[in-house]
Order: C-alpha cells, then structure tokens, then sequence
C-alpha cells in the first residue's frame, strides 16, 4: 500500500503543476503521420515509419495542440496524461 501511496501522490502533484507528457502506443500506431501535422513540437515519425513522442514536458502554450492531436489520431495510439 505504501508503493501505491508514492505513486498516487506523485501523480496528484504533477496534476497539480500540469507536467504532461505525450505518449504513442506504436503497437497501435499505423504512422498515418496526422500527429506531428498537428503538434510537431512534441510528435515526430520514428525510423520505422511509426509517430513517437519527445521525451519533454509539453509546455503549456502547446498542450492544446498535443490533447487535438490524440483526439485526431484515427486509431487512438496518442496519449497526453501526467509525466
């Protein structure tokens, strides 16, 4: 219980400080390349063809550009949560 307590804090405190993160599930991916179209800060096409996001905190002035960039994925692979 006490692992499960850390991990719920901390990911309160990054709601709380709005760190978020972009995340591509390349399992799902089709590499469609809409993603980096939309939010090319954050999402760019790998080597294999398939999107893969940055390993950054998305700053704010763009985190709208990354949520329509999930939104607008046609297979669902775009994730944007907590860091």
């Amino acid at each position: 219980m006490l692992i499960f307590g850390i991990i719920k804090q901390t990911r309160l405190e990054n709601e709380r400080n709005g760190k978020m993160k972009g995340f591509v599930d390349k399992n799902t991916c089709i590499g469609c390349g809409l993603c980096p179209t939309i939010c090319p800060d954050i999402f760019r096409m790998d080597d294999d063809g398939l999107a893969v996001a940055e390993d950054i905190e998305i700053p704010d002035n763009i985190l709208a550009d990354a949520q329509e960039a999930a939104e607008s994925c046609p297979v669902a692979a775009i994730t944007v949560d907590n860091m």
